[in-house]
């Protein structure tokens, strides 16, 4: 191959990977979106359980995607555990969560990078009401909040 050749295959598996990108952020969800009207305070997110526990129980359901053995230890009262494996783009939304009015996203802290891609992944799929707790575990047991500790049982 001459440098001609190299630069021409150079510059069009960079227009593919641009290409590939901008198709991407079109479907998919970003940063920006986690951060436009979607983040829950700690006032927020005792609120919607305050709901959900005096009568409304399919106001808000709370998902811990964490690793199992971290939900096991600890996580917020009425969480599941959902991981990023069990929801998929090209899958139907499930019933189970559809019947929620608010699907609230929670980690350990705002820099849970699990919680941030389920948030987006839930996003994608098309789900409605989907909110981050941006302050995670760690703000709700700072601020006194209660925690739940389950043995998880393998399907």
């Amino acid at each position: 191959m001459d440098v001609r050749q190299i630069i021409g295959v150079g510059l069009a598996l960079g227009a593919a990977a641009v290409l590939s990108g901008l198709a991407g952020c079109n479907k998919g969800t970003s940063e920006k979106d986690i951060n436009e009207g979607v983040v829950l305070s700690l006032a927020d997110v005792r609120h919607a359980l305050d709901r959900r526990d005096g009568g409304e129980p399919q106001h808000a359901l709370l998902i811990d995607p964490r690793a199992p053995k971290y939900f096991e230890a600890g996580h917020m009262p009425g969480a599941v555990n959902l991981r990023l494996p069990d929801v998929r783009e090209d899958d139907p939304k499930a019933p189970e969560l559809k019947q929620y009015s608010r699907l609230i996203v929670y980690g350990d802290n705002p820099g849970t990078a699990v919680a941030r891609a389920m948030f987006k992944r839930l996003h994608a799929v098309g789900y409605g009401g989907v909110k981050f707790y941006a302050g995670g575990l760690e703000e709700w047991t700072r601020s006194g909040g209660r925690v739940e500790t389950s043995e998880l049982t393998e399907p």
